[in-house]
């Protein structure tokens, strides 16, 4: 079984990974909308 300090850990690295995709998907929406206007 995983202890509390471990288990927040790893609810963590989660967080973080789904922070870091969700700006990149933002990132990249942005970026497809310039585009598209500058058309």
């Amino acid at each position: 079984m995983f202890g509390t300090n471990e288990r927040n850990e790893i609810d963590e690295n989660i967080n973080t990974k789904v922070t870091a995709a969700t700006i990149r998907a933002s990132a990249l929406v942005q970026t497809t909308i310039r585009a598209a206007k500058s058309k």
